[in-house]
């Protein structure tokens, strides 16, 4: 897969050096070649387990092949997200 767009990124919360982030990412629609996915990265505390929402984005990706062009999503990723399936 590439990556076909990124949405606007909107930054809640600064990030510093040394915080540790994790990075949650749900499926928001599939097409026959692509996905959009919201992803949404959020700062992690060790000790307390709090987690504080820092950025949001929606990303598309395309499935390509060897020489580049799209290509249909299996069947597999198309049964797991059915309710999200859309006519792209």
């Amino acid at each position: 897969m590439v990556t076909l767009r990124v949405g606007e990124l909107l930054f809640k919360k600064p990030v510093k050096t040394g915080n540790h982030i994790r990075i949650y990412g749900e499926v928001i629609s599939l097409g026959n070649t692509s996905i959009d996915i919201k992803i949404e990265v959020k700062r992690y505390n060790l000790y307390s387990g709090e987690e504080t929402l820092v950025c949001i984005t929606n990303t598309t990706f395309v499935r390509i092949d060897d020489d580049g062009l799209p290509t249909p999503i299996g069947a597999t990723v198309k049964k797991m997200h059915q309710e999200r399936i859309s006519n792209k």
